[in-house]
């Protein structure tokens, strides 16, 4: 992997960067069947766009290091054969740290700054799908995810899988940088086996994804410290009668 400039985190940071870097095209053959599953498959061309997102002025990845956030390990999709982490903004109770709360509005900032900038200069941009909405741009928001009483928040970040570079996870009780493998962090939806730790992440925000069915923000996980949660101490048991 070929070095790279850590940007600091700041309130910011957003305001740095832009997303109308020379845009990526791909057509990509997609099958799909006619209507009651008839044997008859119609081809049909997909048009994708990547947007990437680049750090102002010199067009160069944005990568920074975030504060220390909550997370119950990683996610492993069997489905997708990929590997994601999810972070906490938010405590269980709804209330926000001050880093909880930065990186809250950084996140706001940097997908309203995407959003605004495709909106102003989609109609000039040939390379850019004619008619998007601010409708569909908006769909953008659900990067950051809220419960169903709004009352916490999470994002989630994907892993760096392919290429010569992965991401690594460095133990934060370690002196001497010690990696933690991958599958020792995973956690099982189904079994709610978790585990939770601290992690001070570095974060690649990568590009926004136009594709015909949906419009997302891809932001990588590139390495994190992790340590694990110390545990609540339990309350003295008192039984009644």
């Amino acid at each position: 992997m070929s070095k790279l400039t850590l940007t600091p985190f700041r309130k910011n940071l957003a305001q740095a960067v832009t997303c109308l870097a020379p845009i990526k095209k791909t057509i990509k053959k997609t099958i799909k069947k006619t209507i009651n599953n008839e044997v008859k498959k119609t081809i049909v061309d997909e048009v994708n766009y990547q947007i990437p997102i680049v750090a102002n002025p010199n067009g160069a990845p944005l990568i920074t290091k975030l504060p220390a956030l909550f997370s119950r390990g990683v996610y492993l999709s069997e489905e997708y054969k990929t590997e994601s982490m999810t972070l906490s903004l938010t405590s269980q109770d709804g209330t926000q740290s001050p880093d909880e709360k930065a990186v809250h509005e950084f996140l706001k900032s940097l997908i309203e700054k995407c959003k605004n900038s495709i909106m102003e200069y989609s109609q000039e941009m040939k390379d850019l799908p004619l008619g998007i909405t601010e409708e569909e741009l908006n769909s953008l928001d659900n990067f950051i995810y809220s419960s169903d009483d709004k009352k916490t928040s999470t994002f989630h970040l994907r892993l760096v899988g392919s290429g010569t570079y992965k991401t690594r996870f460095f133990d934060g009780n370690s002196k001497d940088k010690k990696i933690i493998p991958t599958p020792e962090l995973y956690m099982d939806k189904e079994k709610k086996v978790f585990h939770p730790v601290h992690v001070t992440p570095v974060i690649r925000v990568n590009h926004v994804w136009i594709s015909p069915s949906k419009i997302s923000l891809s932001i990588s996980l590139v390495d994190a410290q992790v340590t694990p949660k110390e545990e609540e101490e339990e309350e003295e048991r008192v039984d009644f009668f």
